[in-house]
């Protein structure tokens, strides 16, 4: 099986780009390059240029208004809300980007992005997904959900109810052809959202707020359907596979390559990076049946390729 490469069609993908640094005045998704708040309820940006001496700062990382919190990559992050009691019932915050590419018809994309619960948050959501679209989302006629189905959904059992870490998000969606647009946030009504008490919470803390960072949509590689892709760089076999799984290099790309193998909901499950070869294998024999994920990186790509284990 012949693979090409792909990178990241995810603008800013870790909200460092800004328009300018977040202030009390202007501190909502807006000011992060590419981003945009698609309703009236505004989602906001935290960045360190904010709080450059580490003290609290209202948009500051990693202390803010809501969490104290590092960035998972780099220095910036988003705030969404997923859920909210009382008069606040069925508010969401939601955040959206133009996609550096549009979307292949009949192609496996892969999502993935981080979520943190903040600090303050007195309640919990598990449910959180993306929306993908061919025309942009925009409604400032209300701060509610979202009428839309989204491509990708936090799977059932999934915790979210995280405030000292990071969770993955990662999930596999079949685009439909003309997608360049992506929102995230919950798009179910409160009757049906998965909610609970999280401890901790500030006494005036309504809902859950949701950090995100690091974001990624890349597309997947399959046998027979590749051969349009420019650019050789990288050979997956066999696959499907019993036992090994071999991966090698095309040799005129430097080396200094890292490949990581991750269970279906992104999960690091093996990793090597290798400075002086193009070879790599994996033994898979005492892994159980399914679907798993290669990710193969280095300074000029990044594949994600789906590995089928007999």
């Amino acid at each position: 099986m012949i693979c090409q490469g792909q990178s990241n069609l995810v603008p800013n993908p870790s909200f460092e780009e800004t328009v300018h640094c977040p202030t009390i005045q202007s501190g909502d998704v807006s000011q992060a390059v590419g981003w945009k708040n698609p309703t009236l309820a505004g989602s906001v940006y935290y960045n360190e240029c904010a709080s450059p001496s580490g003290d609290f700062e209202v948009h500051g990382v990693p202390w803010n208004q809501y969490a104290y919190q590092y960035a998972h990559d780099g220095n910036a992050y988003v705030m969404i809300a997923t859920f909210a009691i009382g008069g606040n019932g069925n508010l969401r915050y939601y955040v959206e980007a133009q996609l550096e590419d549009t979307l292949d018809a009949g192609r496996e994309y892969l999502v993935q992005f981080y979520v943190s619960l903040g600090d303050s948050s007195a309640w919990g959501c598990d449910d959180i997904g993306a929306y993908f679209s061919d025309t942009m989302v925009y409604d400032y006629a209300t701060q509610g959900v979202l009428p839309y189905l989204p491509q990708v959904q936090n799977s059932a059992g999934n915790s979210l109810n995280n405030k000292t870490g990071w969770n993955l998000f990662s999930q596999v969606f079949t685009a439909t052809g003309g997608e360049n647009w992506m929102t995230i946030g919950n798009f179910i009504p409160d009757a049906y959202t998965n909610f609970y008490s999280s401890q901790n919470g500030a006494p005036w803390s309504s809902g859950a707020d949701m950090l995100i960072d690091d974001i990624s949509v890349t597309q997947l590689f399959h046998e027979g359907v590749d051969a349009k892709m420019p650019g050789n760089i990288v050979r997956v076999f066999p696959n499907p596979t019993s036992n090994s799984i071999n991966v090698q290099i095309d040799a005129t790309y430097p080396l200094g390559t890292s490949v990581e193998l991750c269970s279906n909901d992104g999960r690091s499950i093996i990793a090597q990076k290798k400075f002086d070869a193009t070879n790599f294998s994996f033994n898979l024999s005492a892994f159980p049946s399914g679907i798993y994920l290669l990710k193969v990186q280095n300074q000029n790509f990044v594949l994600t390729q789906k590995i089928v284990k007999l």
